[in-house]
């Protein structure tokens, strides 16, 4: 793939995630609140500057474990 495309892609994973946010049971609402911030304010500062760094990509991998296990 190539690198200008990884903020793109990038976009998109943190859009899926966003959606997947949605499912987590209300017991989590203050997890899913926080998550949806932080991975808001990632994917914003994706597209303003056509970036991300490799800092951003673990961080949002290590949401997605943390979100898939409220879901499970």
């Amino acid at each position: 793939m190539c690198k200008e495309c990884d903020w793109k892609q990038f976009i998109r994973q943190a859009e899926d995630l966003l959606s997947e946010i949605e499912g987590i049971p209300e017991k989590g609402a203050d997890f899913a609140a926080s998550v949806r911030l932080k991975v808001e304010g990632m994917k914003d500062w994706a597209e303003e500057n056509s970036h991300v760094t490799e800092k951003m990509e673990t961080s949002l991998e290590n949401i997605r474990e943390g979100v898939a296990k409220w879901l499970r």
